[in-house]
């Protein structure tokens, strides 16, 4: 599972938490504040993914290690283009000219959700044995919204930002951007080291119930049948 718990550090340091701080917003800076554009693409492409390409496509659906993969490939993605606007807009002392430009990165991101949380998930519940499972998905969910948030929030502290609600350092952006590019070499050579395992199937207490109740009547019928026999003897 370390390959798993990897990738949760490239997704939360590829997302940043914003908060509003000033009165006067644009509507793109709003958005990018409020994070409604990853939030709002995240929820169609959840949707497009569970009733159009998981129906219609399912052959082609690559495998949950190497999905992950490329969801970590578009975190990297996402903070080389932070640091690219950072760097275009820094001159500009209007900060709402860094929204104008976060509902890019926000976009991919949600590619990013898509490809790393629900296909996480179903990897910790597949790969884990059944009587862990419990304990698995526990530590999936601390990892994900725990480490990785608090990796996230502590990396903020030794970098000068620059805005009130909105880091805009180009040294930060750029240790993240170096940072998840390390977790991504990393996770591809553990994931191509990965056996995937097959694990037991749970037991199936219906069917155990119903196989005890049909031994239970051939037993009884086959008891009357030798009743029957024995009295018609006598």
């Amino acid at each position: 599972m370390l390959p798993l718990f990897i990738g949760f550090v490239a997704l939360n340091l590829s997302d940043d938490n914003y908060w509003s701080a000033v009165k006067c917003f644009t509507l793109p800076t709003c958005l990018a504040v409020t994070d409604s554009t990853y939030s709002l693409c995240s929820v169609i492409l959840m949707l497009v993914y569970l009733f159009f390409i998981r129906v219609c496509f399912y052959k082609y659906i690559p495998s949950m290690l190497t999905g992950m993969s490329v969801g970590i490939f578009l975190a990297f993605i996402v903070t080389v283009s932070k640091v690219i606007i950072f760097v275009i807009e820094r001159p500009h002392p209007d900060i709402n000219n860094f929204g104008n430009y976060l509902i890019i990165p926000e976009t991919i991101q949600s590619f990013t959700f898509i490809l790393l949380y629900p296909v996480s998930l179903e990897f910790t519940v597949a790969q884990s044995p059944v009587h862990m499972r419990g304990v698995m998905v526990g530590l999936w969910y601390i990892a994900l919204w725990g480490f990785g948030l608090f990796l996230d929030i502590i990396l903020k502290f030794p970098f000068d930002c620059e805005s009130q609600y909105i880091c805009t350092s180009f040294y930060y952006y750029i240790t993240k951007s170096v940072l998840v590019l390390i977790i991504l070499i990393v996770f591809v050579i553990l994931a191509k080291r990965y056996k995937y395992r097959v694990r037991e199937n749970e037991v199936n207490i219906v069917q155990i119930v119903d196989d005890h109740y049909k031994r239970y009547r051939n037993q009884r019928e086959q008891f009357g049948s030798d009743t029957d026999s024995d009295s018609s003897n006598d």
